[in-house]
């Protein structure tokens, strides 16, 4: 609900009124319980001075037939009065000061009061429990009933699906276009539809499904973000775990930007982590910008980016760390000699980076010089590692 509309403010005040005044009834307090109180005492002075307009709340109340629910929670709070006062009963009577318990008991009706506390003991902790409860589930209740819902038609969907095979192919020709890029290696000349298709779609499926869910999660934020009111997302903004939870996500992109950095300048390598995060805090950061800035349904517009450019992200961040593991020789890997009928080639001098349907593609480390080979050529791959013992006699 939000806070600005005259219903608001008319449902808050009958329902302060009607709570207050029970809070409020009683003509005086004990010397102990004013310094128990402290500055609650105030709001007890405040009513015995500031009479409210009763007449207009009990308008309010039956016009929009509150009673029964005022008459639950000023129950419950007289309740709450006199567990309270119980709990420094025995103080009072030390101090020979009138017990103010049993005016409170008085106050309240047994049989109204939940079944969890209508019972013995009646202790503090059993309230607070129950209060816990019911917060617990009113907010879940209010929050599935204020979810923010997208309007996708099915020709929205249906149109996704569409785009989603298009994207499959796209971002295929993307992993093959950045791996030729790399190594000098003209794809247009050496691979196959067969195996263009083989070497990029049967890597990205993945990607895309990542996109789907981090789209997903995305939504999950925004609609939770206004479950309760129109006016959570900028006060929570203002909260000390919305500023903290803003710091943490800069802090987190900025750091993931300079860790890219210095690694890349230092030791000359790509931290894939740091790549992914940095993507991440820089995609968070333009996404909701343009879907607010161009889009007539934003929400719908930054759901769509989200799976585009996730997916897009997820394919440069994968192919990169293709990429070095390719290049990157452990000192402990077994190296292998790779025979040709005219030729062989041994690692580590050589690194074979594919072996498709057609043709096998082989690397020089020290220089870069790529060659490619018929697949008919290739006789047999052979591990160099020696043998143990027991194999070799």
């Amino acid at each position: 609900m939000n806070s600005e509309t005259r219903f608001y403010r008319d449902a808050d005040a009958a329902i302060a009124y009607y709570l207050m005044r029970s809070s409020t009834s009683r003509d005086s307090f004990t010397s102990l319980e004013q310094k128990i109180l402290g500055w609650h005492l105030v709001a007890w002075y405040r009513a015995q001075t500031d009479v409210p307009d009763a007449r207009r709340h009990f308008n309010f109340v039956r016009k929009h037939r509150l009673a029964k629910i005022i008459r639950y929670y000023e129950n419950l709070q007289n309740y709450i009065a006199y567990v309270a006062t119980s709990e420094i009963a025995t103080l009072q009577q030390s101090f020979k000061e009138p017990v103010s318990r049993d005016e409170w008991k008085s106050k309240v009706n047994f049989d109204r009061l939940p079944p969890e506390l209508k019972d013995e003991p009646h202790r503090a902790r059993r309230i607070a429990a129950f209060l816990a409860r019911k917060v617990r589930s009113l907010r879940h209740e209010y929050a599935i009933k204020n979810y923010t819902k997208i309007d996708f038609a099915l020709s929205d969907v249906t149109s996704f699906i569409a785009i989603s095979g298009a994207m499959l192919l796209l971002l295929g020709f993307g992993r093959v276009a950045l791996f030729g890029w790399y190594f000098d290696i003209p794809f247009a000349r050496y691979f196959s539809t067969t195996d263009y298709i083989a070497s990029g779609l049967g890597e990205i499926y993945g990607y895309l499904i990542a996109a789907v869910l981090a789209a997903m999660l995305a939504f999950y934020r925004v609609a939770t973000a206004t479950a309760f009111s129109v006016q959570a997302p900028d006060l929570y903004q203002r909260s000390w775990s919305g500023r903290i939870e803003r710091w943490v996500w800069h802090f987190t992109g900025v750091s993931a930007i300079v860790a890219l950095v210095v690694v890349a300048v230092q030791s000359h390598w790509v931290d894939t982590v740091s790549l992914a995060a940095a993507l991440s805090y820089v995609i968070s950061i333009l996404l909701w910008s343009v879907s607010l800035r161009f889009f007539k349904d934003p929400l719908k517009a930054g759901i769509l980016l989200t799976v585009f450019l996730v997916s897009a992200g997820a394919t440069f961040v994968g192919t990169v760390n293709e990429i070095q593991r390719i290049t990157h020789t452990s000192p402990s890997a077994r190296h292998r000699t790779i025979q040709f009928s005219d030729a062989a080639f041994d690692e580590p001098t050589w690194k074979i980076l594919a072996i498709t349907n057609n043709f096998v593609i082989l690397r020089r480390q020290n220089d870069g010089v790529v060659v490619v080979k018929a697949r008919t050529d290739l006789k047999f791959i052979e591990d160099q590692s020696p043998l143990p013992d027991s194999t070799r006699s």
